[in-house]
């Protein structure tokens, strides 16, 4: 027989989960505007799936893409770059 996980966590399911406080994650729910979170009429749960997958996205130390800046909007700064590199030419370094 296998054990069915439970669709919601309740805190103190998910609290024992990472190690921390009740109050804490009573807190994380409060203050995270991105924390999956169910409230109806003062009863408090913790969809499995998506807060699983906010744990994971706030974990330290991913390995993530980064980010590169935009070339810039600016064609006379794109074009004097490309000038420059063009005019250093090897002769002149001779």
């Amino acid at each position: 027989m296998s054990a069915v996980l439970p669709l919601y966590f309740t805190a103190s399911e998910l609290a024992a989960l990472v190690q921390v406080d009740d109050k804490t994650v009573y807190r994380w729910a409060q203050q995270e505007p991105s924390m999956p979170v169910l409230r109806i009429k003062g009863v408090v749960r913790f969809p499995r799936d998506r807060v699983l997958r906010w744990l994971a996205a706030h974990e330290q130390g991913q390995c993530r893409p980064r980010r590169t800046k935009p070339a810039s909007v600016d064609p006379h700064i794109n074009s004097q770059r490309a000038e420059s590199h063009k005019s250093a030419s090897p002769e002149d370094a001779a």
